[in-house]
């Protein structure tokens, strides 16, 4: 008897799988067809109530088709909007804003619905961008670290400060946002949209405070920072911002080494930056009378036009100094390095020739927010000194934690930078660590060993070896 139950069981859940594969099937089907017949529609210009009815249909079954949403924008401008006097647009999209309530529910990060929800508010002849915060707030409430919430919060924020009505109002808002983000830590410190935000805030929060005041913020913010840390090593969201505060990421310049290679078949200089960029054109080179060596650009190796090794290949004239300015890479950065003169090898020259890709010019986007920007006045030459002593104690607590190991690394690299002198003792634990994070976190072990292998240039450079090591190293630099 049990057998037989245990089949009827089977069978029955058979049958409920098969009942459930053809709704699925018939909706498929429906839903196509309902894509088929908008299409049609949208191509023969039919923008009708039976269009929009469809987009309605199409977005309560997929939020995220956002074809669907241009449709249906083109409809409501090419009918009600068109017409509509001030009150009766402001019902109308009121009415879409209800729609994005409902369909929120089903995904609160979908970019298309956030996406509709700021063009009604700038096509509405009276938008509450007030009203738009506290809609957000209570968002980040339910869901503390949605970046859609957050992305849109700073939307709403930059609108605010458009109306403000003075320099005065304006910097009260900066202020409030400055302040909320300090709540969304205290109530929970792996919140990084809200480490994130502070660090774009806080810039502009002292720009009216005297350098006392600045140092004593500076300070208020390591605590900050320290606390979190010292809650949870393992969580990266208060590393990131205490490495920003401590600026840890212009640990060296951007520029390792530039070699123009003697014997090279063609005239070639190879350039070796500390990290992956985009040159988004050409860095100015010149001869050793400060005159302009015409030549043409090339990335080696690397991937979406960003790479650590670049060509230079001259048209006349051996190159002396290679200049790059913040406007010529992304990220932004500037940087002047001579031009050392190194014998190839074979190995060296194929490895150039079968990775290279030539240069194409981009335009140059002028964000603010990656320039480096001195807001404190605090002496980091014996900070990063003071720091680093109270990391090596932390260290013995968590001599696993990698986002310490990395912290510390980075902070031994600021030392050099800021010490030269203390180069030779400092990178050698610099290798130490690095060997280590290669063992703890293999997921970014090609990256540490690129910044070994970097660092380990640097050496060569710097002790005037133009060896059979540098090709290796430049070899293996341009294969990874």
């Amino acid at each position: 008897m049990s057998e037989g139950k245990h089949n009827q069981k089977r069978e029955s859940s058979s049958a409920a799988v098969s009942a459930r594969r053809k709704r699925e099937a018939s909706r498929i089907a429906e839903y196509n067809g309902m894509v088929q017949d908008l299409n049609a529609k949208m191509n023969a210009k039919e923008y009708s109530p039976e269009s929009f009815i469809l987009t309605t249909r199409l977005l309560e079954m997929n939020p995220d088709f956002y074809t669907v949403w241009n449709h249906r924008r083109t409809i409501l401008l090419h009918t009600s909007l068109d017409t509509a006097d001030s009150d009766a647009k402001q019902a109308i999209l009121n009415k879409e804003l209800s729609l994005f309530m409902t369909l929120i529910r089903i995904n609160p990060k979908s970019y298309w619905l956030w996406n509709h929800r700021m063009w009604c508010l700038v096509t509405m002849p009276f938008a509450n961008w007030n009203g738009e915060l506290d809609l957000v707030d209570k968002l980040l409430a339910m869901d503390a670290r949605n970046f859609h919430g957050w992305d849109y919060r700073r939307y709403v924020v930059r609108q605010l400060r458009s109306l403000a009505k003075d320099e005065h109002e304006e910097k009260a808002i900066v202020r409030s946002e400055f302040e909320y983000t300090l709540r969304k830590i205290n109530q929970k410190v792996t919140n990084y949209s809200a480490w994130h935000q502070r660090s774009k805030l806080l810039p502009e929060v002292v720009q009216d405070m005297s350098d006392k005041e600045r140092s004593k913020l500076f300070e208020e913010e390591m605590d900050l920072a320290k606390a979190a840390i010292f809650t949870d090593p393992n969580d990266q969201s208060a590393w990131l911002y205490y490495g920003w505060l401590m600026g840890v990421e212009n640990t060296s310049d951007l520029i390792v080494g530039a070699f123009h290679l003697i014997n090279a078949p063609t005239p070639t200089t190879l350039v070796v930056l500390s990290n992956k960029c985009t040159l988004l054109r050409s860095p100015e080179v010149s001869d050793t009378d400060g005159q302009t060596v015409p030549g043409q650009w090339y990335r080696v190796a690397g991937s979406l036009d960003a790479s650590a090794t670049w060509l230079f290949a001259s048209d006349g004239g051996v190159p002396h100094k290679i200049t790059i300015r913040k406007d010529m890479v992304a990220p932004a950065a500037e940087c002047t390095a001579t031009v050392d003169a190194i014998e190839g090898h074979p190995d060296l020259f194929t490895a150039v020739k079968d990775r290279r890709h030539v240069l194409k010019p981009k335009k140059a986007y002028n964000d603010p927010s990656i320039e480096v920007r001195p807001w404190h006045t605090v002496n980091m030459t014996e900070r990063v000194v003071e720091e680093l002593e109270e990391l090596r104690e932390l260290l013995e607590i968590e001599p696993d934690s990698k986002w310490l190991l990395q912290m510390f690394t980075k902070l031994l690299l600021l030392n050099i930078r800021l010490n030269p002198t203390l180069a030779q003792e400092s990178e050698d634990e610099v290798l130490e660590l690095l060997s280590r994070l290669i063992n703890i976190d293999t997921y970014h072990r090609a990256r540490y060993q690129l910044i070994k292998t970097r660092l380990e240039l640097q050496r060569e450079v710097r002790q005037g070896v133009k060896s059979d090591r540098a090709n290796a190293l430049l070899v293996s630099m341009i294969q990874d």
